[in-house]
């Protein structure tokens, strides 16, 4: 039985290290005979924090709650893997998996999750407030 992974990310607007480890692995993967499906959002199309609240991603995001559990019923994974899902698949990609049973692992490459600059850096020095929210 191959392994069967739907991975899924969200690129930057300027190419970044995130996409580079995500097509990595996805490569990575396929040359080791594991199946993998690759579902990928941009945030091309978003050009100001206007815009991006206008938009409802970040929070919840409809459109990509149905792609994703569109993809898994048409690839049934054994599991998925997601990288950056900031701002547009949102947590609502989590939302399409635990609904089909599908287990999830999640890279986090930057503290987005805690911080809301993404990187516990403030006034010129470490900043761990948020942690302790």
């Amino acid at each position: 039985m191959t392994l069967r992974v739907l991975m899924a990310h969200n690129r930057y607007q300027i190419s970044s290290g995130e996409d580079a480890v995500f097509d990595a692995e996805v490569d990575l993967l396929r040359r080791n005979s594991i199946e993998v499906e690759s579902v990928e959002a941009s945030n091309r199309g978003i050009r100001s924090p206007w815009e991006l609240s206008q938009s409802g991603y970040g929070i919840w995001s409809s459109i990509w709650h149905e792609r994703i559990r569109d993809a898994i019923r048409s690839f049934r994974p054994d599991v998925a893997h997601f990288h950056n899902t900031h701002p547009v698949l949102t947590p609502s990609v989590f939302s399409a998996c635990v609904e089909l049973h599908v287990p999830v692992v999640l890279t986090l490459h930057n503290y987005r999750l805690v911080c809301p600059a993404a990187v516990l850096f403030r006034d010129g020095k470490t900043c761990e407030q948020c942690l302790r929210r």
